[in-house]
């Protein structure tokens, strides 16, 4: 029996040692397996991140030969009309979806039966009558504003402007539309001829509500060289009484060659080539704002932050030097005046909040037109 037991404890001391042995073996195996996936995995990810470099590369090397061949690529980053941050919003709903109060959605006719989607808000004191028909017989002030590329005439830093507009000291009637191809208008691909156009159509549907003398026209951005193109377009006795540009640039060749996206090319070898040689195209003249300004028949504001990173401030400082090369400055008769404010640039406004300025309100309502104070009734 004796005997048994120890035979017994020593079978017991072998399938213990052979269990730790086989243990060991399958730990060191999955060691070995651990380092093959990781080993596996980090060959991946290098692999991975090596291919995004490439890619990159690639696009940095091809994308200004894009830009130099094609014109629909051009126009894609002038307008930029497919970019838009608001894609659940509707622009038919002003009211329950952006808090304009009173604001009637209509349409106007462009060229080639193209439909413009547009807004009227309404000053907050009028009554809310949206039926169309005497809707600016309150005599007050009316601003058309012209936005710039990419979202709708409802983003955010817009309707903002509206409500100051309307609700604020200026208390006037704002009229907005969008171009072909943006919001509620034509799904049509924008050109610079046709957004143009857009404009003009637009301006002259007010006009058949109210006096050229009781408008202020406000451009942003690329409005700013829409609207200065078109105050070439239209008659003498169809001028606003004034135009505000908000962070304007020279032309489009200044504005693509400072645009942030573009400064990354500023070293590449054939960046005259693919990038400026490229706009001089005759159809980017209908934009040179440096040109067109020194056409202006009517007195123009401009407004432009210190920290605007997309239109820089010195290209609105060229625009205003460009406006004292007036072609009719000689003319006896000559009485426009071209002023330009700017914002220092901890006030965070960029390109395009300068809606938030505290002083903004009071300045504009000095600015667009004051309807005659009515004389006191006798009893």
């Amino acid at each position: 029996m004796v005997r048994h037991r120890g035979l017994s404890q020593r079978d017991d001391q072998h399938e213990s040692a052979s269990l730790l042995n086989t243990t060991s073996k399958r730990k060191n195996m999955d060691r070995k397996m651990f380092k093959k996936g990781s080993s596996r995995k980090r060959s991946i990810g290098l692999k991975i991140l090596f291919s995004i470099a490439i890619l990159l590369i690639l696009v940095y090397l091809v994308v200004p030969f894009v830009f130099k061949l094609s014109s629909n690529f051009r126009n894609a980053l002038l307008f930029m009309n497919y970019v838009n941050v608001q894609v659940f919003m509707d622009v038919t709903k002003p009211e329950s979806e952006y808090g304009l109060n009173c604001t009637r959605v209509f349409y106007i006719q462009s060229n080639n039966s193209i439909q413009l989607g547009a807004w009227h808000v309404y000053p907050k004191p009028m009554k809310c009558d949206k039926s169309e028909g005497g809707e600016f017989d309150d005599g007050k002030s009316v601003v058309f504003y012209i936005h710039g590329n990419g979202g709708t005439r409802g983003g955010s830093h817009r309707v903002d402007l509206y409500k100051l507009l309307a609700y604020g000291e200026p208390d006037s009637h704002v009229v907005t539309f969008d171009y072909r191809g943006y919001g509620d208008s034509s799904p049509v691909s924008p050109t610079i001829p046709g957004v143009i156009d857009d404009a003009i159509h637009a301006y002259r549907w007010l006009l058949t509500k109210v006096n050229p003398k009781r408008i202020t026209m406000w451009a942003h951005s690329l409005g700013t060289a829409v609207s200065l193109s078109m105050l070439r377009k239209i008659r003498d006795d169809e001028l606003p009484t004034r135009l505000i540009l908000e962070a304007p640039f020279s032309s489009v060749s200044d504005a693509v060659v400072n645009y942030p996206l573009t400064r990354i090319y500023k070293y590449y070898p054939f960046f005259d080539s693919c990038f400026v040689e490229s706009l001089k195209d005759p159809i980017y003249d209908l934009l040179n704002s440096e040109e067109n300004i020194r056409f202006a028949k009517i007195p123009i504001t401009i407004l432009h932050a210190e920290d605007d990173a997309i239109v820089p401030v010195f290209l609105g400082k060229k625009l205003f030097e460009s406006s004292k090369r007036n072609v009719f400055r000689q003319s006896q008769d000559f009485k426009v005046g071209v002023e330009m404010k700017t914002y220092e640039g901890d006030l965070g406004y960029g390109h395009k909040h300068i809606h938030r300025d505290k002083g903004l309100s009071k300045m504009i309502s000095n600015l667009v037109y004051k309807p005659p104070k009515q004389a006191p009734t006798s009893k």
